[in-house]
């Protein structure tokens, strides 16, 4: 046997007596074809079962592959009810989310242990198998290793054990026997193809992705991972701009920067992505050009946003601006636009010692309605609800552009990536603004943050078209931060935004008219972006238009 091949981990065979239902290919077919239709997770328990026993069983060689593809068949048909139970879940999961995406996980990875074993015993028989079969289980072994990627990913796991490394060999073994280019019977990929789409993937920083977003990944990756080129690391004259592929290692892709090392080309290949970048600046273009319709706005923007993302993460990494050194202080957390707006507006009522907080649900309501159908503006206090929910996290690591977090106590509601929170530490008074930048979750939650504002005032904000006057949304304002040249900003909930849109904003007893000129950033189910006041318009107005250009 090839000694690559002999590298992929198998588990030893147990000797046991199998089942009936499991004793040859016709009776595990009337046992799979007979299975009745109960819960999704008693299913998947059945079936992982049977493939866990099969897999650590002795079987004559046409038994198992026979049972590999009637294993794949009837998984396949049943993953998506499984996923039906975890997608779309908040993080974290709730206990019956999270067995449905471990026992996803679970059987595609006996799935990959049944498809090596398979690989492993033909290899012995080469000639009688044929090198066009070999490619296929090869291409086979990539494809539900990238389900598994997918899967952890998309749901912001981490990935498991030696999945990277047996990805990486798999690749050398078929790099070793001319195998790279093969495409088998039925598929539209080839071995190298579908690996670099797996590398890119890796390399996608799939962890900070919007929920959803892994999808619109992977269909970047079949338009146009094949631009990407491996070569040989004696052909390396600046490893500047490429990646560094660790055959031997159970690690992805990783960026070289301008550092000198010692490469052994045994074990260790380089990924220029050089013309897969240049190809989605050119696919910014058109879609630029489809946001400046109002009606497509927000969806083309969307699309510019994970364009712009990519080409950062699979472009040249940007140095980090701060060291980062750890910390083990615990802090609180708010997460979310409404919690936090909810948490602003109660502080700020108790400071200024209003008893807002004392009148019942339907006086306040009465109080509203005066407010926004009178002739004149007065105090708004609009209802606060006593349920924010406060987390409590231990920071892991911290620099002043973010920190790391990770959860120490009660789970916190729902958290995603582009989510707003609040966090301060228990000894200080004013909360810090932040969004979420990546989540992995597993035995611990662990999340990223980058600083937004030192603080943020709760405000309301309505946006006015066609002289329609709507109802007001909780935002956030947030002051200038100098330092880091960033203007005055408004966080409110995701749609609002519009190049030249109009707003009112409610701060307590003022309504102030703004203009939103730049959105800065969306994330989940909100967006943050620049405006400016109408003494601003009036004077850029005035200015020369060599000055305007230039505000």
């Amino acid at each position: 046997m090839n000694a690559t091949l002999e590298s992929l981990y198998v588990p030893e065979p147990v000797a046991s007596q199998l089942s009936s239902h499991l004793a040859d290919a016709k009776s595990l077919h009337d046992w799979l074809i007979g299975l009745p239709q109960v819960q999704p997770l008693d299913l998947g328990r059945t079936l992982f079962d049977a493939l866990f026993t099969l897999n650590r069983s002795k079987l004559d060689r046409d038994f198992r592959l026979q049972a590999l593809e009637q294993f794949q068949t009837k998984i396949d048909i049943h993953l998506p009810a499984l996923e039906r139970l975890y997608h779309g879940v908040a993080v974290p999961q709730r206990e019956r989310a999270e067995q449905a995406w471990h026992l996803a996980r679970d059987l595609l990875l006996e799935l990959i242990c049944a498809c090596k074993l398979v690989l492993r015993e033909e290899s012995s028989r080469r000639f009688v198998f044929g090198q066009r079969n070999a490619a296929g289980l090869l291409l086979r072994l990539l494809q539900l290793s990238q389900r598994v990627l997918m899967l952890c990913y998309g749901n912001y796991y981490p990935v498991p054990e030696r999945v990277w490394l047996e990805v990486h060999l798999l690749f050398r073994h078929a790099w070793e026997q001319k195998m790279l280019d093969e495409v088998p019977e039925g598929a539209n990929v080839s071995i190298q193809q579908l690996y670099k789409q797996i590398l890119l993937l890796g390399l996608s920083d799939p962890h900070s992705l919007l929920p959803g977003e892994i999808q619109k990944v992977q269909e970047w990756l079949h338009k146009l991972a094949n631009y990407a080129t491996l070569q040989a690391v004696s052909q390396l004259a600046d490893p500047a701009g490429f990646f560094l592929i660790q055959l031997d290692r159970d690690v992805p892709p990783q960026f070289m920067g301008h550092r000198p090392m010692q490469l052994d080309g045994r074990h260790a290949i380089l990924l220029n992505t050089f013309e897969v970048v240049r190809r989605l600046h050119k696919e910014l273009v058109p879609l630029e050009k489809v946001a400046a319709s109002s009606s497509h706005f927000q969806k083309a923007t969307h699309h510019i946003d994970l364009l712009r993302r990519l080409i950062r993460a699979w472009g040249i990494t940007p140095q980090r601006l701060f060291n980062r050194m750890r910390n083990n202080a615990s802090v609180l957390l708010v997460c979310g636009l409404w919690s936090a707006h909810q948490q602003l507006q109660r502080e700020r009522l108790q400071a200024e010692d209003v008893g807002a907080l004392e009148l019942e649900p339907a006086a306040v309501a009465a109080e509203e309605a005066v407010a926004e159908t009178g002739d004149e503006v007065v105090r708004v206090v609009p209802p606060v609800s006593p349920e924010v929910h406060l987390s409590r996290w231990q920071v892991i690591n911290v620099s002043p552009g973010g920190y790391a977090l990770q959860l120490e106590t009660a789970q916190p509601e729902s958290i995603t990536v582009g989510s707003v929170v609040l966090i301060r530490s228990e000894h200080v008074d004013r909360w810090n603004v932040a969004v979420v930048r990546w989540v992995r979750q597993g035995r611990l939650l662990d999340i990223g943050l980058q600083l937004l504002a030192p603080y943020a005032e709760a405000v309301r904000v309505r946006r006015k078209e066609n002289d329609q006057v709507e109802h007001y949304e909780p935002a956030l304002l947030l002051p200038s931060v100098p330092e880091m040249k960033q203007p005055a900003s408004l966080i409110a909930p995701a749609g609002q935004f519009a190049p030249l849109r109009e707003f009112d904003v409610m701060r307590m007893t003022d309504e102030v008219s703004i203009r939103a000129i730049r959105r800065m950033d969306h994330g989940m189910n909100v967006d943050q972006f620049e405006f400016i006041t109408p003494a601003q318009l009036e004077a850029l107005l005035e200015m020369p238009a060599a000055q305007a250009s230039s505000f």
